[in-house]
């Protein structure tokens, strides 16, 4: 191909692109989020390693890429000596625009409580989450992510407690 055929192409491509519609931004920028979420827990060294979680989320965009996200949750780990959980944690999201698919990274800090067999601990937590929403539309998504929880109080004895959810996303635009 010669240059004679690549500027038509350049210059019909280049028109084209002008007269197609513009495509809706779904950055988080000014939007409040709601999220329910389900998953399975993993404490590897526990009695009772598998059990279930589910939680509440609010997030808020801060702009184009960044998120700021509250979880709460509650984490049933049965057995001979059930374990329940309570978890609390504030997560900063670096969030990707891309598409009907937006993948995001980030870290979290809070707390968790565990109740079991009349006793409870509470440990400081810390961890990486990643994760992807798939838009359903501009107010509904579907979400997807994983969560590492470290017991920074408890390195000694079970410091990991993994989460991985899925669940449902609602935005609200803000303005």
């Amino acid at each position: 191909m010669g240059p004679g055929v690549t500027r038509p192409a350049l210059a019909l491509a280049t028109l084209l692109s002008l007269l197609a519609p513009a495509s809706q931004a779904l950055a988080y920028e000014d939007q409040l989020t709601l999220g329910l979420s389900a998953g399975y827990a993993h404490a590897p060294r526990a009695t009772d390693s598998h059990g279930v979680v589910v939680d509440a989320a609010v997030g808020i965009g801060l702009d184009p890429v960044w998120t700021l996200r509250l979880r709460g949750g509650y984490g049933l780990h049965p057995g001979d000596q059930a374990t329940h959980l309570g978890l609390a944690t504030g997560e900063l999201l670096y969030v990707i625009d891309v598409l009907e698919v937006v993948p995001y990274f980030g870290l979290g800090a809070g707390g968790l409580l565990a109740v079991a067999d009349g006793g409870s601990t509470a440990d400081a937590i810390a961890g990486p989450v990643v994760g992807a929403d798939y838009l359903l539309s501009r107010e509904l998504a579907l979400s997807l992510d994983l969560r590492l929880k470290v017991r920074l109080t408890a390195l000694d004895d079970d410091p990991f407690y993994f989460v991985a959810a899925g669940g449902v996303v609602i935005f609200f635009d803000l303005y």
